[in-house]
């Protein structure tokens, strides 16, 4: 004769609102504690009740996956196969609003839908002439604009070292060397 089974709580499941009970096993009642924190009467109710009313972009990403197919409908190509929204409204997740598409049939559907704009191009650097990164620089002279105060600066060796030497650029983009006034001409 074992011990009499302490009473349970009542508790609800939070899912179906079922009245919970403690699990019966073979040999043994489910430990009070274990029922305690127990929220759900069963797996299903769990996997319900821990599914998002409103998920994310990346979370619904991975519950579609399922409906994906292999080719491109437009294509019929196999690499890097995506889902696409035909209505163009992600959180529409009807089956009947899915196209798989290869990312090149992707980017130009919505190329041409106008969904995505080209980038803006970036003027040319004032002192080499190549893309500027930021400030009107190019990533070299942006750097030493930082780190030096003055974009114009570049290593030259001087004697048996090295200095830094001011060098302005021309319009037709050549570099013409300026010695500061502390170096020794040669």
């Amino acid at each position: 004769m074992g011990r009499k089974a302490k009473e349970s709580p009542v508790k609800y499941c939070l899912t179906c609102k079922r009245l919970m009970e403690r699990q019966r096993y073979p040999s043994h009642l489910e430990d009070l504690g274990a029922f305690k924190r127990r929220l759900y009467c069963s797996r299903e109710c769990m996997a319900i009740g821990q599914t998002h009313k409103n998920p994310n972009r990346s979370a619904i990403q991975k519950r579609i996956q399922k409906f994906k197919n292999q080719i491109c409908e437009k294509c019929g190509g196999t690499h890097y196969v995506g889902i696409h929204h035909k209505d163009g409204n992600w959180q529409n997740n009807d089956p009947s609003n899915f196209q798989t598409l290869c990312a090149s049939c992707h980017a130009t559907l919505h190329h041409s839908q106008s969904d995505i704009v080209a980038k803006k191009e970036k003027p040319p650097c004032s002192v080499c002439g190549k893309p500027s990164y930021r400030l009107g620089f190019c990533h070299t002279h942006l750097t030493r604009f930082k780190k030096h105060g003055n974009p114009y600066l570049v290593k030259r060796r001087l004697g048996s070292g090295w200095q830094l030497v001011e060098a302005r650029g021309q319009a037709s983009g050549r570099i013409s060397q300026e010695l500061p006034a502390e170096c020794p001409t040669a």
